[in-house]
């Protein structure tokens, strides 16, 4: 719930600036995101995309790095919200690979949440729903307990070289070696993003 997001919000002390616009925001959480400082990015990322007056950040990536973020800090219901949320998003093309990246998130988070068979209903999901994808490849190749663990070792990694398989229109996905949160945002353009707005 958006009271419990703001409690927790409350209790993390940093703040994001306040003389940025919402675009330069947005480049700097990404750029935390990417950087593995995912309290940072939670909190920039989580007002982005909770603007009242701003949807363009309200997009199935952008909810979907939202909940990696929390994921990674070990809130994990208030990942499972934003994993909702990018999955919540109409389903064009542009928002398939997030939303079976999403998916393979939802088993994950819902593995550490110990739901073992609401895990195993999320990666049957993206076979069902992505059968094509990458995912659905990967999915096929691995338990959810093996999963995360391939997550958490790619934790203890920083160079993050991952081989990972391209989806059509150049989107990197989280069938890969290694399951790195890079493949969310490491796309050289993110789709539609010319029209996150310079104010």
């Amino acid at each position: 719930t958006g009271g419990r997001i703001g409690s927790t919000l409350s209790g993390i002390s940093y703040r994001p600036p306040v003389h940025l616009l919402p675009s330069q925001l947005y480049t700097l959480g990404v750029t935390y995101f990417k950087a593995n400082e995912f309290e940072k990015s939670a909190v920039i990322l989580t007002y982005l995309t909770g603007m009242d007056d701003q949807d363009s950040y309200k997009t199935a990536r952008d909810y979907l790095m939202t909940g990696v973020s929390w994921y990674r800090i070990q809130n994990f219901q208030i990942a499972a919200q934003y994993f909702d949320l990018a999955l919540g998003i109409s389903s064009s093309e542009r928002d398939l690979p997030y939303h079976a990246q999403a998916r393979v998130w939802h088993a994950l988070n819902s593995e550490r949440l110990e739901k073992h068979s609401v895990a195993q209903d999320w990666l049957r999901q993206v076979i069902d729903h992505h059968p094509h994808s990458p995912e659905a490849s990967w999915v096929n190749g691995h338990s959810v307990v093996k999963a995360k663990a391939d997550l958490e070792n790619a934790e203890t990694h920083d160079d993050h070289t991952a081989q990972s398989d391209t989806h059509t229109g150049g989107h990197r996905t989280l069938a890969s070696e290694k399951i790195n949160h890079n493949n969310v945002v490491n796309n050289k353009s993110k789709p539609g993003e010319s029209t996150h707005k310079k104010g």
